[in-house]
C-alpha cells in the first residue's frame, strides 16, 4: 500500500504561451455549422405548418427522415402541441423526437420503419398512439403510459405477447 508523501507529480513545461486563451465560436461559426446539416428549425416550422405562432400551434403533419434530418428537441417550440402525425416518416425510434413533447395526447407513428420504442416513456400524457405498419419487436414500454387509451397495432410484422394494464375505459373501446 501506497502512503500519500510518497507520490510524485510531472511537471511539463510547453514551449510558447503558458496560459493559451481558446477562441470562442462566432455566431456565423455557429450558422456554418447548422448550414452544414438539416434540423427542424422554427422557421422550418413556420413554413411546413403555415403558422406564424408555434406556440399557438395544436397539431401538426409532417414527415420526416431522422437519419438524414435532425429533430432535436422541436417540441421545445411547440408548448400546446397535442397531435403530431409523422406518417409515412423514417424514425429509428420514438427518442428521435426528444424529450419536450411534454403535453402531446395523440400520435401517430404508421409506416415509420420504427423498430424500438425506445423514448416512450417522456411522453407520459399520450391518450393515443398509432403505430400501424412498423417492425417494432418490443412494445412492453407502452406499459409506460398510464393515460393511453388508443393503441393501433395493426399489420405488426411480429405481434409479441404482452399483458397490457389499461385503465377499465381503454379496455373497453379495445374490446369494442
Amino acid at each position: 500500500m501506497q502512503s500519500l508523501s510518497s507520490a510524485s507529480v510531472c511537471v511539463t513545461e510547453l514551449p510558447g504561451a503558458p496560459n493559451p486563451s481558446p477562441r470562442a465560436k462566432k455566431a456565423q461559426d455557429e450558422e456554418a455549422d447548422i448550414a452544414g446539416r438539416e434540423y427542424l428549425s422554427p422557421s422550418k416550422l413556420r413554413e411546413v405548418s403555415g403558422c406564424c405562432d408555434l406556440s399557438q400551434l395544436a397539431r401538426l403533419e409532417l414527415q420526416v427522415d431522422s437519419s438524414e434530418t435532425s429533430l432535436g428537441n422541436f417540441g421545445q417550440y411547440l408548448p400546446r402541441l397535442h397531435e403530431l402525425r409523422l406518417v409515412h416518416s423514417v424514425l429509428g425510434c420514438v427518442r428521435d423526437l426528444g424529450t419536450s413533447l411534454h403535453g402531446l395526447r395523440v400520435l401517430w407513428l404508421s409506416h415509420c420503419c420504427l423498430r424500438d420504442l425506445d423514448g416512450l416513456g417522456s411522453l407520459s400524457l399520450l391518450q393515443e398512439l398509432y403505430l400501424a405498419f412498423n417492425e417494432v419487436s418490443d412494445i412492453s414500454l407502452v406499459t409506460l403510459l398510464s393515460s393511453l387509451q388508443v393503441l393501433d397495432l395493426e399489420r405488426f410484422v411480429e405481434l409479441p405477447s404482452l399483458s397490457l394494464t389499461l385503465s377499465h375505459r381503454a379496455s373497453q373501446q379495445l374490446c369494442a
